[in-house]
C-alpha cells in the first residue's frame, strides 16, 4: 500500500487531499502543528475506512519536520507522495517587507517545502517513483501588492516545483503544483484534491491554475443583447450577429433545428481553444497538420437544484505523436480564455483523438 504525507494538513484542502488519495488505496500521514486538529481529521478519515495517523510538526522548525517524516517512515515505510500546503496570510505591502519578515515568510513557504522534499527524496530516487505536490496561490503568477512578502515566496515555490520536475522526471519522480486563484470552500477543496489525483496519475503537466480570480488587462470587449430568453432574439452591437434562438426540444422547445445558447457557446469555445492550440504549436515550432477542435456542451440539473454545464473538447492534431498532441492540448488549456473562465466552475474534459 502506498503512503501520502500531507504537510500543513488542515480541515480544508489537506483533508480533501487525504480523502481523495485514501479512497484510492493510500495510507495517509497527516502532519500539522495542532494535535487536537490532527485527531479530528484522523477520526474523520477512519469513518470512511481510510487508514491514517497524525504527526505533530511545525514547518518553521526544520528538525520537527525531519522527525515527523522519520516517524512516518517508521510507521508506514517510504513516502510515495508528498503534498505541501500550509496556509499563511500576512497582509504586508511590499514597501513594509523587512528582511526579518522576508526571512520568516521564506522559512514558512519555501524552506519548509525544501526540508520536506529533502527528507522523502532519497527513498523516491531509490524506488524510481514518487510525486511531490506543492500548492501555491495566484500571487505566484500575478503581482499582489497587499501580500508583498507572500508574493515573493509564492513565486519562488512555483519556480522550485518546475525545476524539480525538470531534474527528476527522468528518475521517475513527478513534481506538480496547483496554483489556487480563488477562495477555498469545501467544494473547491474537493475539486483541487481531484485535480491533484489526476495530475499524479497522468503526470502530463507541471501546473494547473485553478479559479478565475486573476486580474486582466482588457484587450477586446464583445457586446450582445438578448430578449425573450431561450425563445427570443440575440443581436450584437455591430449587427454581425442578429439571430432568433429557441430552446432545444428536450427543454420544451419546438421541433426542428434552431440555434441555442449551448450551440453558440460550443462554437465560441471550439474556435478559441483551436486558436490557443495553434499559438502553442507556432511558439514551439512544431510541424503539424490542420488542427480541429469539436466542443460538446451539455446542459443539465446539478445536485443543488440549479443547472450547470459539462464540456468535452475533442482535439485533433495530425502529424504528431499522440503524447505530443496531448501535451499541446494541455498547454492550450492553460492559456485559452474559455478554459480559464470555466476552470473551477465547469468540468471540462480533453480528449485527443
Amino acid at each position: 500500500m502506498k503512503t501520502i504525507a500531507i504537510i500543513g494538513a488542515g480541515p480544508g484542502l489537506g483533508l480533501s487531499v487525504a480523502k481523495t488519495f485514501g479512497r484510492n488505496g493510500f495510507r495517509v500521514a497527516l502532519i500539522a502543528r495542532r494535535k487536537e486538529s490532527l485527531g479530528k481529521m484522523v477520526a474523520s478519515l477512519k469513518s470512511l475506512g481510510i487508514e491514517s495517523k497524525g504527526f505533530v510538526a511545525d514547518v518553521m522548525d526544520e528538525q520537527s519536520i525531519i522527525n515527523a517524516l522519520l516517524s512516518v517512515s517508521t510507521e508506514y515505510g517510504s513516502v510515495d507522495v508528498l503534498e505541501y500546503s500550509p496556509i499563511n496570510m500576512e497582509f504586508i505591502p511590499p514597501s513594509q517587507v523587512t528582511t526579518a519578515i522576508a526571512k520568516r515568510t521564506f522559512e514558512f513557504q519555501v524552506l519548509g517545502a525544501i526540508a520536506s522534499v529533502q527528507q522523502v527524496l532519497p527513498d523516491m530516487i531509490k524506488n524510481k517513483n514518487g510525486a511531490i505536490l506543492l500548492t501555491g496561490g495566484r500571487s505566484s503568477i500575478t503581482p499582489m501588492p497587499m501580500i508583498g512578502s507572500l508574493s515573493l515566496m509564492a513565486a519562488a515555490l512555483r519556480n522550485y516545483t518546475y525545476i524539480l520536475n525538470e531534474e527528476l522526471a527522468e528518475k521517475g519522480i513527478y513534481s506538480g503544483t496547483v496554483t489556487v486563484c480563488c477562495q477555498i470552500t469545501p467544494d473547491i477543496a474537493d475539486q483541487i484534491a481531484a485535480l491533484y489525483w489526476d495530475m499524479y496519475q497522468k503526470r502530463n503537466r507541471v501546473e494547473e491554475i485553478f479559479g478565475n480570480n486573476l486580474r486582466m488587462e482588457k484587450m477586446y470587449t464583445a457586446i450582445a443583447t438578448a430578449t425573450g430568453g431561450r425563445n427570443g432574439h440575440v443581436k450584437s452591437d455591430n449587427g454581425v450577429l442578429d439571430i432568433q434562438v429557441r430552446a432545444p426540444q428536450s427543454l420544451g422547445g419546438p421541433k426542428g433545428d434552431y440555434l441555442n445558447p449551448e450551440i453558440l457557446f460550443a462554437g465560441g469555445y471550439a474556435a478559441c481553444f483551436d486558436n490557443a492550440l495553434l499559438n502553442i504549436i507556432r511558439a514551439e515550432k512544431i510541424k503539424a497538420g490542420t488542427t480541429s477542435v469539436t466542443a460538446e456542451v451539455s446542459l443539465g440539473k446539478n445536485e443543488k437544484g440549479g443547472y450547470g454545464l459539462e464540456i468535452t473538447l475533442k482535439i485533433k492534431v495530425p502529424g504528431v505523436e499522440h503524447s505530443v498532441a496531448e501535451e499541446l492540448a494541455n498547454k492550450a488549456h492553460q492559456v485559452c480564455p474559455y478554459s480559464n473562465a470555466t476552470r473551477g466552475n465547469v468540468e471540462v474534459k480533453l480528449i485527443v483523438i
